[in-house]
């Protein structure tokens, strides 16, 4: 009865097109599910080492990339300490200090799920983390990147609006076929059965060499069995006489 069970279980499970939980990071700016769907930026920016551009008040400018460690920046003054002019995805510019800040280059982004919402994450050192919430406008023609009016290079947590942060299918997933599985669950379960059954024999029953294998005499006669099936098959479904039996005389 728990081998049935088991058995049971084990084909759902195979069986059931299973969901990945993390949507796991494909390429620079493409997560992937289990089953072949996630999000895909690379359409988000043309040309592609351009960047999305937002304000958060009149002092501050954001500057994203998510495919790409861009350069695209506008002309700043010639007092001001760029750092973002060796490339970023999320780059943060200070008028008032002068300042513009790399919160995020390709190779420290990642995809976060919280409940139904997905983030992609920045963190370039263990203090100042930042966030972009994906949120799926799926009639928008533009993507727009919003951010709050207290975003500083300390505090950035944006929101993209675009189609391009719906989820869609990203690569085809073949299923296993129902033979495989079948195959499959019928190995495992005879596997699990030898090594239950030998660990069985050899602790409670204390046998010892070919005695160790469950139900040694029913397999050795099963392949007799087998064997005059298959003759009896090919004989047309007639019982084949044996040396003893009265048409063999």
């Amino acid at each position: 009865m728990i081998l049935i069970s088991f058995t049971l279980i084990l084909f759902c499970f195979l069986s059931a097109k299973s969901i990945n939980a993390e949507c796991t990071t494909q390429n620079i700016c493409e997560c992937v599910y289990s089953d072949g769907s996630g999000y895909s930026f690379k359409n988000l920016l043309n040309p592609v080492n351009s960047s999305l551009k937002s304000y958060a008040g009149t002092d501050i400018q954001i500057f994203f990339n998510p495919c790409f460690d861009s350069k695209d920046l506008p002309t700043f003054p010639e007092n001001t300490t760029n750092d973002c002019k060796n490339g970023f995805t999320l780059c943060v510019y200070d008028s008032l200090k002068n300042h513009s800040f790399v919160l995020g280059t390709t190779k420290d982004t990642k995809f976060k799920e919280e409940g139904d919402q997905i983030f992609m994450t920045f963190g370039t050192t263990s203090n100042i983390s930042s966030t972009v919430l994906l949120q799926c406008t799926p009639n928008s023609k533009t993507s727009t990147l919003y951010a709050p009016k207290e975003t500083n290079e300390n505090n950035t947590n944006l929101i993209l609006f675009s189609n391009n942060a719906c989820i869609k299918q990203i690569k085809q997933i073949e299923a296993p076929g129902f033979f495989s599985t079948f195959f499959l669950i019928a190995f495992i379960v005879l596997l699990t059965y030898l090594i239950i059954g030998i660990i069985y024999n050899y602790f409670f029953v204390g046998a010892r060499g070919y005695e160790l294998l469950p139900n040694y005499d029913f397999w050795c006669k099963l392949w007799i069995s087998v064997k005059l099936g298959f003759y009896f098959v090919k004989n047309g479904f007639r019982v084949v006489p044996t040396e003893d039996s009265y048409d063999a005389i």
